[in-house]
């Protein structure tokens, strides 16, 4: 916050994943043995459910524009079929004074559901897990973020960049993070704009 903080480097497949199996019991059908970055124990929370593409790696390039539409996208659309949800569309476009950031970003999409325990055979279930209505209601749902679970040797290629207005307080901060976890060899640099932002 406040240009204090870290950008960190990765390589491209830094998330731990795992397999995903049908539960018969369930209503739940997977062909094979995909892999996700979300447990499948924790995908259907008390009031939301993840959007999965199972054997997709959720990682996005940013793409970068000025144009206004893109920036802010209509999610949410009223077609002669119904509603459409533009879920491509989140999380994608930055703006082209952001550019030099070349970032990606994990993209994962929560909708508000009704709460587990139903099969998704039955569809009265089926009816009540439909997102649209709890959507177009702005339904919230009881999280803001999502804890994943890094490669433990991935950990060790890490690469940090510290934000311009990084203090010699939150260095030390830093430094003792990294001795706690055992990280004290990674490249650690200066931000390029360092100095020059007030």
């Amino acid at each position: 916050a406040g240009m204090r903080g870290v950008r960190i480097s990765l390589p491209s497949s830094f998330l731990l994943e795992h397999t995903y199996y049908s539960e018969p019991d369930k209503g739940f059908h997977v062909e094979g043995e995909p892999k996700f970055v979300i447990p499948q124990a924790d995908i259907h929370g008390p009031d939301y459910f993840f959007w999965l593409v199972l054997g997709r790696y959720p990682l996005y390039k940013v793409r970068y524009t000025d144009d206004q539409a893109k920036l802010s996208p209509r999610i949410v659309s009223r077609t002669r079929e119904g509603i459409e949800l533009a879920l491509a569309e989140i999380g994608i476009w930055k703006g082209t004074n952001w550019e030099f950031q070349r970032e990606w970003r994990v993209k994962i999409v929560a909708f508000p559901a009704a709460a587990p325990g139903g099969s998704h055979a039955d569809p009265e279930y089926q009816r009540e897990m439909n997102p649209v209505p709890r959507i177009m209601n702005r339904q919230q749902i009881s999280i803001d973020h999502v804890d994943l679970d890094i490669r433990p040797s991935d950990l060790l290629n890490m690469e940090i960049t510290l934000g311009p207005k990084f203090h010699a307080g939150d260095r030390r901060l830093l430094e003792s993070y990294l001795s706690q976890h055992e990280l004290q060899g990674l490249t650690v640099s200066e931000s390029a704009l360092s100095g020059t932002i007030r």
